[in-house]
């Protein structure tokens, strides 16, 4: 017995009305460019981070940023800095390859700086203001004529001590004003270089601790700092309490009045929202401790950022860090979350196609011999004409290879019974042709 060779899957796939297998067509090709958006809109494995003085809070902080994220998957690149004024230009080089920057509060605005974010608040950076105990002044006019250490240009420090000093008549025309980074300054101190430095940097910093300790130099008591602060609103006031330092050797030996800006950290605005969460995580695990300026859970914080806050960190300082975050490394909640987002017009387009799809599959199978029933009616229409013996014979023809084509396709078995309905009816308008041969055979026979 012989058997049929079965027909090519893509011809059959192909085979018939557009309309068919089209919808599937462009479903497919819209799965396509979805993973194509899925895998490029995966977060960056690797953040570039513009911090400061490499002896300096914000680099130290940096560094535990880093040992943060490195257990989660991201990769964070440290770029050490002049300070502030330089991280937010390299933030709007699009070339500098800089993501995210620590930023002094008070040092930029969004008008001068289009296109960053803020994300947080991180800590009081108080102002220290150190002179050498031989110098006597009692206010910051007092400085007139002294030689002052402002801190590396491009710095926080520099620009706060040059508002300071300005609003106080001290200025480059009356005074020696050198730009230096924390080390020389605490040199020039050390050796009688320099009567006085400004050193912005956080209560742990163990330079400014040393100094504190040091018996040629003292902190200068800011007597006027809420003057300060009302005239420059970046400003804030602080006290250092007696002995805070040191309460066995009673370091410092006076409530000291300083003035402080806020450390903020600032970033472009197409950066990872993602990435946002889990840099505020590392800041949390970073900031959230009291030190001598802040008290716990202060910072990080919405508050006395310059710039536009990103939508991901009200949502962060809103309700926390997302579900997933809380139980999971990093990459792999966000892989989750991708995966959901991915699954989300999937589930909805199954809705609908749970309807379409099994009334349109019932209609496509019975569609392939349905088909052959056109065929069948117009043989059988014309077989009702008065037709010449070789039109009925070729038309007996037609209908043997029809049924040849019916045998050779294959259905369901649920839709077996059709198939075999369309073989009945083959074989009765075949019955009637041959009746209607065999009479005009007997006609010509009796004439």
């Amino acid at each position: 017995m012989s058997q049929t060779k079965p027909e090519n899957p893509l011809r059959r796939l192909f085979r018939g009305k557009p309309q068919l297998w089209l919808p599937g067509l462009l479903l497919v090709l819209f799965l396509v460019a979805l993973s194509i958006y899925f895998v490029r809109s995966a977060p960056p494995g690797r953040i570039v981070i513009a911090s400061g003085d490499p002896n300096g809070a914000y680099t130290a902080f940096a560094r535990k940023y880093r040992d943060y994220m490195k257990p989660q998957g991201v990769e964070l690149v440290i770029r050490e800095t002049h300070g502030s004024v330089e991280n937010l230009k390299l933030l709007t080089d699009p070339d500098s390859g800089v993501d995210l920057a620590f930023v002094q509060s008070g040092i930029g605005t969004p008008e001068d700086y289009p296109g960053l974010i803020g994300i947080a608040s991180l800590y009081h950076e108080p102002l220290w203001i150190f002179k050498r105990r031989a110098v006597k002044i009692s206010l910051l006019r007092d400085l007139r004529g002294a030689r002052i250490g402002l801190g590396p240009q491009g710095s926080g420090s520099y620009q706060a001590a040059l508002t300071l000093l300005r609003d106080n008549g001290v200025d480059e025309t009356n005074s020696r004003l050198s730009p230096e980074d924390m080390a020389g300054q605490i040199q020039g101190l050390r050796s009688g270089r320099l009567d006085a430095a400004f050193i912005i940097s956080a209560g742990s910093s163990e330079a400014v601790r040393r100094l504190l300790a040091e018996p040629g130099v003292e902190l200068f008591d800011v007597k006027r700092a809420e003057a300060y602060t009302r005239r420059q609103p970046v400003l804030g006031q602080v006290i250092l309490p007696r002995g805070a330092i040191d309460p066995a050797r009673d370091i410092p030996d006076e409530d000291k009045h300083m003035v402080s800006p806020v450390a903020t950290l600032v970033a472009r605005k197409d950066f990872n929202p993602a990435l946002i969460s889990l840099v505020l995580q590392a800041a949390s695990d970073a900031h959230a401790h009291p030190n001598l300026f802040d008290r716990p859970g202060d910072f990080p914080s919405a508050r006395y950022v310059d710039f536009p806050l990103a939508k991901r960190s009200k949502r962060y300082f809103k309700n926390g860090p997302p579900f997933l975050q809380r139980y999971l490394p990093f990459w792999a909640a966000t892989l989750i979350d991708r995966l959901v987002l991915l699954a989300l017009p999937l589930v909805t387009l199954l809705f609908p196609l749970a309807k379409v799809v099994p009334p349109l599959y019932r209609w496509r199978v019975r569609s392939r011999i349905y088909s052959w029933y056109e065929q069948l009616l117009e043989i059988e229409s014309n077989a009702e004409k008065n037709l010449p013996a070789g039109d009925i014979a070729a038309y007996l023809q037609e209908l043997d290879e029809m049924e040849d084509e019916v045998n050779a396709i294959s259905v369901p078995l649920s839709y077996a019974d059709n198939k075999y309905n369309l073989r009945v009816h083959i074989e009765l308008v075949r019955k009637r042709l041959v009746e209607k041969l065999q009479r005009l055979i007997e006609q010509r026979a009796s004439s």
